[in-house]
């Protein structure tokens, strides 16, 4: 499910970059990075890198954009940063973010308690996949393959073998920048 060989979260040198990520995008010290999750402060670093800027809910926790992206296409701010739609209605192109829920019971409709989630930024668009990378994935930055349709939606549910850890992908965030 991963490609390459990736270094562990508390390797000397990695350890060090995840804690950038946090003091980089959201001023926080974290010296065990193996008791906590970072994929959220990850994908708020890599916003950030990119140029996000004030327009993007910076957060160590998935569901905090995800939240402000379903509410901005639900309010019809369809140039906002960022922008949730169901798999189904959205074709990913790089820059983009890829969630999934960790918690069973949760899809784009029903959000509104509390939940697990991660999010994985699209790198490649391909025929009939996407290439994701995402941290904190078995205590790395990890890059891996999603299948889509021929027209490039993400299928929601993947296959086992492709995607052993996620139930159910449930939102695609656009990220207008």
């Amino acid at each position: 499910p991963s490609t390459g060989h990736a270094r562990l979260e508390h390797e000397p040198g990695y350890r060090e970059r995840v804690q950038h990520y946090w003091k980089s995008a959201l001023k926080r010290d974290v010296r065990d990075t193996r008791r906590i999750g970072w994929s959220g402060a990850f994908i708020s670093y890599v916003m950030k890198e990119a140029g996000a800027q004030n327009g993007f809910p910076y957060s160590g926790t998935h569901t905090t954009y995800i939240a402000r992206a379903i509410q901005n296409r639900k309010k019809g701010l369809t140039k906002a940063t960022i922008v949730g739609y169901r798999p189904g209605e959205y074709v990913p192109e790089p820059g983009d973010m890829v969630c999934n829920s960790l918690t069973a019971g949760i899809d784009y409709d029903n959000i509104d308690r509390r939940y697990s989630a991660h999010c994985d930024v699209v790198v490649k668009r391909g025929f009939r996949h996407v290439a994701v990378i995402g941290g904190n994935l078995t205590n790395s930055v990890r890059k891996r393959v999603l299948l889509t349709d021929e027209d490039g939606h993400v299928f929601t549910k993947q296959p086992r073998r492709i995607d052993p850890y996620v139930k159910r992908w449930f939102v695609i965030i656009k990220v207008n920048m």
